[in-house]
């Protein structure tokens, strides 16, 4: 289930979006009565029936998981510290579903922790899965990585600038047994800054532009641009230091992302925007608490969010 680096230099077939108005309220099902006590602004993600929320801010255990079928907590885990199986300055978890393994980038190296040991047991110690420093000889350190399977990750591959402060993103394959990056396209020049998505079935990867660029674009298997879609506020030129979306979501016939303009009036405004996966606009649940992420559950058939307001965990029932 190799993915091949395309050509991913064209914008595929091509879609203004001139409005996204058919907006309803975000009924949102509170889950803080059965979480621990955690930091604000702290995001989540559900691995099948698995929710994992990371509170960045923890000097504790770092991990929760929440079971989002018996709509209980399952435990808390990841040691905060400098120690033997201790860890800092953690990126966004990954999950391999047939091991069950998660793994997260921090700083130069890839721990892991085998996910029912972990939440069985406070004390687990995390391990030490992969130093990308020792690798190549330029490191290139993979962004909010999605897994297909342990040779393809999806991620943004960020390359640090040798001749200014900074860095620059493209969209990029990473393989946790090597830890090499490769990319889909050449290195961009308008400091466009992305976050990815992939389908269940692998087939579909949508990247949308979580800073400078109300852009979303769709990747077939091979790397290739397959659809471009531009928003209502986009630009010809990237937009320094703008805000749009965040924490995309794929499913079975759908597509949700988190979306934010930041020169609203109202800066509380947060849209979940529903597309199918042609990318067709369907409507927006539309949130007065600043969200931070986004999960989606088959089973139950719900999306989980996590917000800067009250509540802070909970989902909607599609």
């Amino acid at each position: 289930m190799g993915l091949l680096t395309g050509c991913a230099g064209n914008d595929g077939s091509v879609v203004h979006i001139g409005k996204r108005d058919n907006i309803i309220p975000a009924q949102i099902v509170s889950i803080d009565d059965r979480l621990p006590a955690l930091h604000d602004g702290i995001a989540l993600q559900v691995f099948g029936d698995t929710m994992v929320i990371k509170d960045i801010l923890s000097t504790d255990l770092i991990f929760t998981a929440y079971d989002v079928v018996a709509d209980s907590c399952l435990g808390s885990f990841g040691m905060f510290g400098s120690g033997p199986g201790e860890m800092t300055n953690l990126d966004t978890p990954f999950f391999d579903p047939a091991s069950r393994q998660l793994y997260a980038l921090e700083q130069w190296r890839i721990v892991g922790f085998d996910l029912d040991s972990a939440v069985a047991d406070p004390g687990y110690k995390a391990y030490t899965k992969l130093r990308i420093d020792t690798v190549g000889k330029v490191p290139e350190l993979p962004k909010g990585p999605v897994f297909i399977n342990d040779s393809t990750i999806i991620a943004s591959r960020v390359v640090f600038n040798f001749d200014r402060p900074g860095y620059s993103e493209n969209a990029g394959v990473f393989d946790l047994n090597t830890g090499l990056m490769r990319s889909f396209e050449e290195l961009p020049a308008d400091e466009i800054k992305c976050t990815y998505a992939v389908s269940p079935d692998g087939e579909q990867i949508v990247e949308v532009g979580r800073r400078n660029a109300d852009r979303i674009r769709f990747f077939d298997r091979r790397g290739n641009v397959t659809k471009t879609i531009y928003g209502p506020n986009y630009e010809g030129e990237a937009l320094v230091n703008k805000f749009f979306y965040s924490s995309p979501v794929v499913t079975d016939d759908r597509i949700y992302v988190i979306y934010y303009d930041r020169d609203a009036s109202d800066q509380r405004v947060s849209d979940i925007i529903e597309m199918d996966r042609d990318g067709r606009y369907i409507r927006s649940f539309r949130s007065y608490d600043r969200l931070i992420s986004l999960g989606y559950n088959k089973t139950t058939n719900r999306l989980y969010v996590s917000s800067k307001g009250e509540p802070q965990f909970g989902y909607i029932q599609l």
